[in-house]
């Protein structure tokens, strides 16, 4: 049984390699503080920290796609663009924005 060891890294797919890290998009990451289950929803900056008020309760995910959502039209930008990358369970999150 003859064994062949494929590189992970060729010099001859290096211009694919570095077309595809030139088509990605700059990200931004934000720590947030979400409010779910509040009578206004709204977003307010407090001592640098963006708090993000959204009426739906945290329950199944619905207040962190409320959260999404919010980001997005506040920065102006589609819903898909915006994801929480980390905090999915707490009230602090960090949100990406691509």
């Amino acid at each position: 049984m003859d064994i062949k060891i494929v590189p992970l890294f060729s010099w001859h797919n290096i211009d694919a390699i570095l077309k595809e890290m030139s088509l990605r998009k700059p990200t931004t990451r934000i720590s947030i503080t979400a409010k779910p289950g509040a009578k206004t929803p709204g977003i307010v900056e407090k001592d640098g920290q963006l708090i993000v008020a959204v009426k739906e309760r945290a329950t199944d995910g619905k207040a962190n796609r409320a959260v999404e959502k919010a980001i997005a039209k506040h920065f102006g930008v589609a819903s898909s663009r915006v994801r929480i990358v980390a905090g999915q369970t707490f009230h602090e999150k960090v949100v990406e924005i691509a």
